[in-house]
């Protein structure tokens, strides 16, 4: 998958469920002004047919506090070093060296303890179509 540098990639999934087939991927925009949008899209393979569903998450308000407590805490553990080593990384990529990637705050593991940040709300989405639906 080929992105502009405004943008990065940060989960791509799928589902075989008895009900429908899905294959999803969220990306990540720079907003012009602050912060960033998670787009979430979805094609979904039903036996009446296929669905195209996209979203859009905005940071709005304060943006980066998700960030900032992360980062905070992974720099105390060791993780994080010498400025941003190891903060960004291509989550499927290792060896994509890209200026704008996923940073750590970004992984799953910490929806639950942003659960109103945009991308915490885009996987709960994904979960409640997905393992719900």
């Amino acid at each position: 998958m080929v992105l502009p540098d405004d943008q990065a990639l940060i989960e791509v999934g799928s589902c075989d469920a008895a009900t429908a087939n899905t294959i999803y991927s969220i990306i990540k925009t720079k907003k012009q002004t602050s912060g960033v949008q998670y787009t979430l899209t979805m094609d979904i393979a039903t036996k009446y047919g296929a669905i195209h569903l996209q979203g859009f998450f905005d940071e709005i308000g304060q943006t980066g506090l998700r960030d900032t407590m992360v980062f905070e805490k992974l720099q105390k553990e060791g993780v994080v070093t010498n400025g941003l080593e190891g903060w960004m990384a291509d989550p499927y990529d290792l060896d994509n060296k890209k200026s704008y990637l996923m940073n750590l705050s970004e992984r799953e593991e910490y929806d639950e303890m942003f659960p109103e940040h945009p991308l915490s709300v885009a996987r709960s989405l994904i979960k409640g179509l997905i393992i719900d639906g």
